[in-house]
């Protein structure tokens, strides 16, 4: 897409651009899946990798996902030692973390529910501050934002944990995947650039 220092998308109205090529004809997945070795006493864990470029900014979605039902305390697992951190994806224009999980059984309160999900997910990834931001509802579920405040947009941890409480959750929530994928791409855009207009303006009074 790049030509002569200049940046040209395939297609007219081209949002973005898969970096995988398919594996063969007959399959239609743009991105990789993969499964961690067994390890005694624990579950399995899977998931997919499916990089592409949106204009002119490489994103990546990594999802990571358990093979079977498990305790809250199991997601510091996907997370450790903060392993997928700003400080240690040290991702230019910033992340999301997105937390799906369909609870084995209703909840009173599910901003509990998400709290400990969130307590859990960050318990091996040291002194980190973390505070709600949001909340609602997304195609009939609940889900919570958190994010530190920090308005540097590499070093800003945003997560938000989503609970499938609804039949079509699931099922909307992959229909439009693509867009939801292209919101967040546009959120991080837009503070990025604020930042650096903000770190911009005060080297211009300087």
């Amino acid at each position: 897409c790049f030509q002569k220092d200049s940046y040209e998308p395939a297609g007219d109205n081209a949002e973005y651009l898969t970096l995988l090529n398919k594996i063969s004809d007959s399959e239609e997945e743009t991105f990789r899946r993969f499964k961690t070795d067994p390890q005694p006493n624990l579950p399995d864990i899977g998931g997919e990798v499916y990089p592409l470029i949106i204009h002119e900014t490489y994103a990546l979605d990594l999802t990571l996902r358990y093979l079977e039902t498990v305790e809250i305390e199991q997601l510091s697992r996907l997370n450790s030692k903060g392993c997928l951190l700003p400080n240690f994806i040290q991702a230019s224009i910033g992340q999301t973390l997105l937390i799906f999980a369909e609870p084995a059984e209703s909840a009173e309160d599910y901003q509990v529910l998400a709290n400990a999900c969130i307590e859990a997910f960050l318990k091996d990834a040291g002194q980190i501050s973390l505070r709600l931001i949001g909340e609602g509802r997304l195609f009939g579920s609940p889900i919570f934002e958190y994010n530190t405040g920090t308005e540097n947009t590499a070093e800003q941890c945003h997560i938000l944990v989503w609970f499938d409480c609804h039949p079509t959750t699931l099922t909307l929530g992959e229909k439009v995947y693509h867009s939801i994928f292209l919101l967040l791409y546009c959120r991080h855009q837009i503070l990025f650039a604020t930042h650096q207009a903000r770190l911009c303006y005060q080297q211009a009074r300087e």
